[in-house]
């Protein structure tokens, strides 16, 4: 070590020297001065860096170093609330020091010193340190105190004060690179001399310690030098003179030792030299060092060997200590001198040229030891604690409960073992395990790996292989494996399974393959298997397992126990398996071996019972078909059963033989009465005998269906034994030939009434051709004799009913007689009849355009084949008219179409001069009806039409049309008509009063020209959207019904709105027929709201889940079975969302299997989906086609508390649907519509409802099948509705509502949709299950699910309308009218509410009297809202009226809240509001606005966007949603904030009051109102569940 080194060195421990004691308090030294200043004003201060040194009026000195934050008080105190301060104290007096609200530290009189430092932890918490450097010190918290020595750490531990390990000694001033060179190169600096006396003293000159070290001390007049400090300090004159002579030697270079007697004295006052005057001591100079150094210098050695003989001891010494010996053993030099040299490398360079393991030794070693440690015990108290610990985990001790030491210290020691390289001092087991834990975080691996190992154990012992778990990685679960062995914990974490797990990783550790260990049970199992594969083909074949002498039934018996406990008989055994399964459940019952009647050997014998009675029969001259103890198909089942396993000879004996070849036959189709190897042969003579008669009624004109001499096909039988047997020609001569052909027609599939070369086919024919050439040469059919009408009838009735029509007549002739046969089927007069081909009906027609509704009647068209209408030639006022379309080319034809001679459409483009940008001409010719139903009433269905289009819209713009039309038949026919028109943004809805409904309320009468004509006098026409209506508008409609016996009706229609900027003239024809493909719309795809996939989000705990499906019972009945409103205790879905997998209650599982998900389709609270087309897993297996299905539907599950509404009607539209399916699979699915309303209100709720399925197939003539379901009065009227909503205590619901399918077979309520459902986490949502039964049978029933949610008429968005469903009765409300505000607060008040939801009066406040509803709305009858504008309203602020105007009155009402949460923070989303506005007019809109309520802490967040006038308005509570700040009131469910609460941008003042609303507050209601230079605007804000 140099000389400036040592000076350096001896100079630091003397370089804070005190200036001369005063009574006040005073600055000794300050890098800031003012910081300083204001100190002393007892101001709070905060020191950011450097030094302050202050004396107090007692003596003490504080030394605030670096970082810290205090203030002085009067009384000579400190509060320190961070940082760093270190107390030196004088004479008799103490010195407090207040510790950030940890407690007061005291330093008490001269000789006593310590440091004292407040600090945060990294969760926020206040922590209070430090140390004691001389004397005494104590530390109290107001209820205990606690001394500590000179050399002790303490800290505050959760109030208390305690010894600590090790505390952080509080920062020095450093002294930079730069200021240390200089000083190395310059003498000491001389001690100033003192100011004369007259002078006055200077004011200190403030230098930066931090960065000039003693020579910035000199500056400010700090005694430096180290005798002069010694001196100052009080040091005896031989101490002094001892330092002085060290100092000359330092500051003289030529010497390279020291006066080792000086230095033995100042050995001895090495304490001393530490911290002379008491104030703090830079860290490089403590008193250890300083004696370790003076007594190797003592010891005659050189300064310059000091520095680098001690590094390489320090680095011995670790390696001793690392080694496990005692630290105390160390040669090299003392453990005190080593020990210091440590500390001292710890306070300067520090131990950044170490090994990082040497690095981590030596930290915890140095303090240890300066904490006071035993040096022989450094390494133990960190093994022994460990191994403690491990063992404790071994014997399966809870972590958590280990009571020798924290986890934080637990983790500490085994992060220092690990890190030191101290590891190796623990056994193996313990390394691994200490490994284990730090790699993990902790011992939740323990747990980790037990948990994956017990599954994997579990699904090992199931019969799986290894490498088809899909749970985990198996490579992962070895390593798993492998880490418990190794730490010592397999036999206690794997307990019963350790033995198993650790063959298999031995056999593993030896190379073998995962699957390949002979021990794994699917190994074992496999085994198994082929063993009993080999008994059930035993079996098989009549085995009697008693004499199965390949394997000893026992232990067969040991392998199915073995099987089936684990689950594993499907798995191994396949088909087998149930028939295993029953054995052993015969078995386990107390069975004997060979009693099981299920055996085939059992099954066989009692086959050959009855096959040897049945041979008796035979033989004795019986017929095949006579025989009654078994039919034909059991006898086919029998001799099947025992020719398959080739035991015909052991069962059957010496009637083997017989059976085998008539097996054979029959198999073959033969029948068995015609089989030539009877015990008795067939009678060919009587077959022959029979067949000859039966020619003779043929031949008579006799019909094959009507002859009762015999069974048909059994005389189809005898032609074919004749044939085989080639005695038909002999037999039955000249009728041979006819037999030979006719059985041929037969064969290849035809019907016996079908052979158009029957006798009596040719007579009917003559006579029909004969009839039919009378009425074509203009013969009337009443005049015609040569047949009745009756007979005329019963010809053409056996000739279609034959299916040969086709096949006899063709051309004019064929079309002449299949609908002249249905008009007379159907009660037609024949003379009436419009087709008779002698006659030509007049046809009439319609145009339709901008410019007016043409009528012309009669007309000749030319249609083509295809229907579209060319040209039409017609008089007008006895002036011809000739509209040549097609000739014209500006004409383009975009739709037509025709249905026979009946009616055809077409609608042409037209590019004119005229003003109109978008005309077309919308055409419609038909034959009208000669005749009509006389009675009842007759649904039609869209089939044709053209698309409407709008003669202001671009050109070759189209809209939408949609419709539904009936016809009551009677007296005074008329047509009941509604429909929805759509034309850009716009639409409307046209409809006679009772609609399709009920057409005698105020239907169109139809004329006895079959013509009808709807106008604004029987047609309501209204606007659905876009506005509109508003004063002009209306609608005309000309129509007629076409075709025989009214088989279509068709009109053209003109819808006009000039109400609006632009205004609107609607043109198009429409056609509906009793038969025919359903249309769901004409022209423009309308807009839907159904979902036809899955939007994501649905994560429900507890799902209610339904299902419908196609249920086959053991006798082959088809029909629907279904399950209902039960729990999933789990459930998967795949990546669509389809159904994978649910578990219910029981642990009953059922997956699809081998089967398809489709028709997947939901959001967050509802989802329903479809298997087909396989067999699905679980309890009761379902095999189905793709034209089946097993249709779901799963809903969030609603909450705690959860009631149907008790009030009001609410409106649900379909959200989505499975393709509904037959339940025999007989044709494809096809499609579901329909929407329904709920009138909650009645004691009894009531359900309106209309909806339709439409099935592409199984309709007359293989066509669409549609099947209406529509309650009485429909959705317009539900209070005519009979069908009830029934719902049940879970809160599931059911209803049944009439259906129609049009066959003629529905009358009284035969038919109907009965449907099973849940809602979706509220009232908002919900899905059903149905079934659609018809007079059809059970097999030919429709099965389906949907899910539906509020309409959208239900309230959501600013200023909406809804129908009925507010909330009634007792209610939370608060109103806002301009600045003035309403409001139960706390309270609840009866409110009353008319039918369509609006709110009517408030108890306590006002009432409405003459002002109107506008902007109402609400969500699912919880919370409402309406604002009340243009009118009187009676007893508002004791007033007996007050008139509004057309801002008015905005409010919000709801339920009040119950069950509300204890804790969590909930989100609400905006469900409904009314405009803003002042109390005169609407200034603007809602835009956003949002609702959190922390219930943990009672606090709520609101915020709110709005535009008004044009200008951007916000407002929100302090925090916002984020941070809620507004306090619930008492009641925990109302709040409100004013001004001063509040955000605001675009408004100078603003007000909100607000309720929570309905169980389990699942809703709110928000009044606000705001002060903006438009005026005060006011308005009402709804909200409701926020989407997961």
């Amino acid at each position: 070590m140099k000389a400036s080194a040592l000076t350096a060195l001896l100079i630091g421990a003397s370089s804070l020297a005190l200036a001369t004691r005063a009574h006040a308090q005073e600055v000794v030294f300050a890098d800031n001065v003012d910081l300083a200043a204001a100190a002393l004003r007892g101001e709070r201060v905060t020191q950011e860096s450097g030094v302050t040194q202050i004396r107090l009026s007692s003596g003490a000195m504080l030394s605030f170093v670096e970082g810290a934050e205090f203030r002085l008080r009067p009384d000579g105190s400190v509060d320190l609330f961070k940082g760093n301060v270190t107390v030196t104290g004088a004479g008799m007096s103490e010195t407090l020091v207040r510790l950030g609200g940890q407690g007061t530290g005291k330093i008490a009189g001269a000789g006593s010193s310590g440091s004292f430092s407040v600090a945060t932890d990294a969760s926020g918490k206040t922590m209070a340190t430090g140390r004691v450097l001389t004397g005494l010190a104590s530390i109290a918290n107001g209820r205990e105190e606690r001394r500590f020595n000179a050399g002790q750490a303490w800290e505050v531990a959760n109030g208390h004060p305690r010894l600590a390990t090790s505390a952080p000694v509080a920062p020095a001033p450093r002294m930079t690179p730069q200021r240390q060179a200089q000083l190395a190169a310059q003498t000491p600096v001389p001690t100033p001399a003192p100011a004369p006396a007259s002078t006055p003293a200077p004011e200190p000159e403030v230098a930066s310690i931090s960065e000039g070290g003693p020579a910035a001390a000199a500056e400010n007049g700090v005694p430096v030098v180290l005798g002069e400090a010694l001196a100052a300090a009080g040091a005896s004159g031989d101490i002094v003179s001892s330092g002085q002579r060290i100092e000359a030697a330092v500051a003289n270079p030529s010497l390279e030792t020291f006066p080792s007697n000086d230095l033995a004295v100042l050995v001895a006052y090495a304490a001393r030299l530490e911290s002379l005057y008491g104030g703090q001591p830079f860290n490089q100079a403590q008193a250890d060092v300083i004696r370790a150094y003076l007594n190797y210098l003592a010891s005659g050695q050189t300064q310059a060997q000091f520095l680098t003989v001690y590094a390489g001891l320090m680095v011995q010494f670790l390696d001793l200590v690392r080694s496990g010996a005692a630290p105390s053993s160390f040669s090299g030099t003392s453990l005190a001198d080593i020990n210091a040299f440590i500390s001292y490398r710890s306070r300067t360079d520090g131990f950044a040229a170490l090994s990082s393991q040497n690095r981590v030794l030596v930290d915890a070693y140095l303090a240890f030891v300066l904490g006071g440690g035993n040096a022989d015990q450094f390494v133990t108290r960190y093994t022994s604690l460990t191994s403690a610990y491990f063992a404790y985990l071994r014997s399966g001790g809870d972590p958590l409960a280990f009571a020798g030491a924290t986890q934080a210290t637990l983790n500490a020691y085994m992060g220092f073992l690990n890190d030191s390289g101290l590891l190796v001092r623990l056994a193996e087991t313990d390394r691994a395990l200490l490994q284990a834990y730090l790699a993990n975080g902790g011992t939740a691996f323990i747990q980790q790996y037990q948990t994956a190992l017990t599954a994997y154990f579990a699904y090992l012992q199931g019969g799986q292989l290894p490498s088809q778990y899909g749970a985990a990685d198996p490579a992962a679960l070895r390593q798993y494996l492998e880490t418990l062995q190794a730490t010592g914990l397999f036999e206690q974490v794997l307990g019963a399974q350790a033995t198993f797990y650790a063959q298999y990783l031995a056999y593993l550790k030896q190379g073998g393959t995962i699957d390949g260990w002979q021990g794994l049970p699917a190994n074992v199992f496999a085994g198994y298997a082929s063993a009993l594969s080999s008994y059930q083909a035993y079996l098989a074949a009549g085995g009697v397992p008693s004499a199965y002498t390949a394997l000893d039934p026992a232990v067969l018996r040991q392998y199915l126990d073995a099987l089936a406990a684990a689950g594993a008989l499907d798995r191994f055994l396949g088909a087998q398996a149930t028939f295993y399964a029953q054995y052993l459940a015969y078995l386990t019952g107390g069975g004997t071996i060979d009693g099981w009647q299920g055996l085939p050997f059992n099954v066989f014998t009692g086959y050959a019972t009855a096959l040897q009675a049945y041979y008796e029969f035979l033989q004795n001259g019986g017929l095949p078909s006579a025989y009654t103890a078994l039919t034909q198909d059991e006898i086919r089942q029998y001799l099947a059963a025992l020719s398959a396993v080739d035991a015909n000879e052991a069962f059957l004996g010496q009637l083997a033989s017989f059976y085998s070849a008539f097996f054979a036959y029959l198999a073959n189709g033969g029948n068995p009465d015609l089989y030539t190897g009877l015990p008795t042969p067939p009678n060919y003579e009587a077959f022959a005998d029979a067949l000859s008669t039966y020619v003779d009624y043929l031949q008579a004109g006799g019909v094959p269906s009507a002859y009762t001499g015999a069974d048909l096909a059994l005389l189809q039988q005898y032609i074919k034994a004749l044939i085989d047997s080639g005695k038909l020609a002999t037999l039955l001569g000249t009728q041979a030939e006819f037999l030979t052909a006719y059985y041929a027609f037969l064969a290849g599939g035809g019907t016996p009434d079908g052979y158009t070369a029957l006798p009596v086919y040719a007579t009917y024919v003559t006579a029909l051709e004969a009839y039919y050439a009378f009425l074509a040469g203009g013969g009337k059919p009443s005049e015609y004799t040569a047949l009745t009408q009756a007979q005329i009838l019963a010809y053409l009735k056996a000739l279609t009913d034959a299916g040969v029509l086709a096949a006899l007549f063709d051309g004019a002739t064929l079309a002449f007689i299949q609908s002249y046969y249905v008009y007379l089927a159907d009660g037609g007069n024949p003379d009436q009849f419009s087709g008779l081909p002698g006659t030509s009906a007049a046809k009439v027609g319609y145009n339709t355009s901008a410019e007016a509704t043409l009528i012309t009647s009669p007309v000749t068209a030319d249609i083509t084949a295809e229907g579209k209408i060319k040209r039409l030639q017609f008089s007008q006022n006895g002036r011809p008219l000739d509209f040549n379309y097609a000739a014209n080319p500006v004409n383009v034809a975009k739709e037509y179409g025709r249905f026979g001679d009946d009616v055809a459409w077409t609608r042409y483009l037209s590019d004119t001069s005229n003003n109109a940008v978008n005309f077309n001409n919308h055409l419609i010719v038909g034959t009208p009806s000669a005749t009509i139903p006389a009675s009842g009433k007759v649904d039609y269905r869209l089939v044709g039409g053209t698309a409407p289009t709008d003669y202001g819209a671009a050109e070759g713009e189209v809209g939408t049309f949609a419709g539904s039309l009936a016809v009551s038949f009677g007296a005074a026919p008329k047509v009941g008509v509604a429909m929805d028109v759509v034309a850009g943004s716009r639409s409307w809805h046209v409809q006679t009063a009772g609609g399709a409904a009920d057409p005698t309320n105020g239907g169109l009468l139809i004329g006895t020209d079959r013509a009808f004509v709807g106008t604004n006098a029987n047609l309501a026409t209204t606007s659905t959207s876009g506005g509109g209506c508003v004063s002009a508008c209306g609608t005309t409609l000309n129509g007629n019904l076409f075709g025989q016996n009214a088989a279509y009706a068709g009109f053209a229609y003109s819808l006009s709105d000039r109400s609006l900027p632009g205004s609107t003239q609607i043109n198009g024809v429409a056609v509906f027929g009793q038969t025919g493909t359903t249309l769901a719309y004409l022209g423009k795809a309308p807009a839907s709201n159904v979902l036809t996939g899955y939007t994501g989000g649905f994560n429900g705990t507890s799902p209610r889940i339904n299902f419908i499906t196609t249920l086959r019972l053991s006798s082959s009945t088809l029909l629907a079975g279904s399950e209902q409103g039960f729990d999933a205790l789990s459930y998967t879905l795949d990546s669509n969302g389809g159904l994978t997998s649910y578990t219910r209650a029981g642990n009953f599982t059922r997956t699809p299997g081998t089967m398809t998900i489709s028709d997947v389709a939901g959001d967050a609270d509802v989802l329903v989906g479809r298997w087909s087309d396989g067999t699905n897993t679980g309890a009761t297996p379902f095999t189905l086609t793709a034209d089946q299905g097993f249709h779901y539907m799963l809903t969030r599950a609603t909450p705690t508390g959860f009631a149907a509404p008790t009030t009001g009607t609410i409106a649900y539209d379909l959200l989505a649907a499975t393709k509904p399916t037959w339940i025999d699979g007989s044709g494809a699915p096809g499609t579901f519509t329909g929407s329904f309303k709920v009138n909650f209100g009645l004691a009894l709720p009531k359900i309106a409802m209309e909806a339709k399925i439409v099935m592409p197939t199984g309709g007359v003539g293989g066509g669409a099948y549609t099947f209406d379901f529509t309650t009485t009065g429909g959705l317009a009227d539900i209070t005519q509705s009979t069908s009830n909503f029934n719902v049940f205590s879970n809160q599931s619901f059911s209803f049944v509502v009439p259906g129609d399918d049009h066959s003629g077979s529905c009358n009284g309520n035969v038919c109907y949709l009965a449907a099973f459902g849940n809602w979706a986490g509220s009232t908002d949502k919900l899905a059903l299950t149905y079934t659609a039964v018809s007079t059809a049978g059970n097999a030919r029933n429709i099965i389906g699910a949907a899910a539906f949610k509020i309409g959208a008429g239900a309230g959501t968005g600013s200023g909406n309308t809804t129908p009925a469903a507010a909330p009634d009765g007792i209610v939370k409300y608060v109103g806002y009218l301009g600045g003035g505000r309403f409001s139960t607060f706390e309270n609840a008040t009866p409110v009353t509410t008319d039918s369509n939801g609006g709110l009517t009066k408030v108890d306590g406040f006002f009432e409405q009297s003459g002002a109107t509803s506008t902007d109402r709305g609400n969500a699912s009858g919880i919370v409402a809202w309406s604002r009340w504008v243009n009118g009187n309203i009676t007893g508002l602020a004791g007033t007996p009226s007050t008139t509004l105007g057309t801002g008015g009155l905005a409010q919000v009402w709801g339920k009040p809240a119950t069950n509300a949460p204890t804790s969590g923070k909930v989100d609400y989303a905006l469900v409904g509001s009314t405009r803003p506005a002042t109390p005169n007019a609407v200034v603007g809109t809602l835009d956003s606005a949002k609702l959190s309520v922390d219930f943990s802490t009672a606090k709520v967040g609101f915020e709110a966007g709005l535009t008004v006038s044009g200008q951007p308005v916000t407002m929100a509570t302090s925090g916002g949603t984020a941070t809620p700040s507004i306090s619930l009131r008492a009641s925990g469910t109302a709040f409100g904030a004013g001004t001063g609460q509040m955000t605001l941008t675009g408004a100078s003042g603003a007000s909100i009051e607000g309720f929570l609303a309905g169980v389990g507050a699942t809703h709110a209601g928000v009044g606000y109102y705001l002060q903006t230079t438009t005026g005060n605007v006011a308005g009402a804000i709804a909200f409701g569940p926020k989407a997961p």
